[in-house]
């Protein structure tokens, strides 16, 4: 059943994103911050790259992100472990945020990374 909830979100939001690149300004223009993830979203899914994401590869994808959420590996996620996991992310965000201000980060000195969040 959350397979099927997961699926229908995300079937919702790729439809969406044609809308949101057609949208006016802001940063939603072109897709924004929304058709960004859009993109970074489907990459990790297509494990393979063929520009298509198989039910293997979506199941894979979505039992990597269960098993990120499943704090204590019993087998469930509670509330607590989702805002656990949620609050571990906007701490990793701040901290981003804070290094790209102090000229680091997305290539900076010393950065390996894009900046992005690699769990997305």
């Amino acid at each position: 059943m959350k397979k099927y909830l997961v699926l229908g979100t995300l079937a919702f939001a790729f439809a969406a994103s044609p809308v949101l690149a057609e949208g006016g300004g802001g940063k939603h223009a072109k897709g924004g911050h929304h058709g960004k993830m859009m993109e970074k979203m489907f990459e990790k899914m297509d494990a393979d790259g063929d520009g298509s994401i198989t039910k293997a590869e979506f199941d894979t994808f979505h039992d990597q992100r269960f098993d990120e959420l499943d704090a204590d590996k019993d087998g469930k996620v509670t509330k607590e472990e989702i805002k656990a996991h949620m609050e571990a992310k906007r701490q990793k965000w701040e901290e981003k945020k804070e290094m790209r201000k102090e000229g680091f980060g997305q290539g900076g000195p010393g950065s390996d990374d894009d900046g992005g969040d690699s769990s997305e």
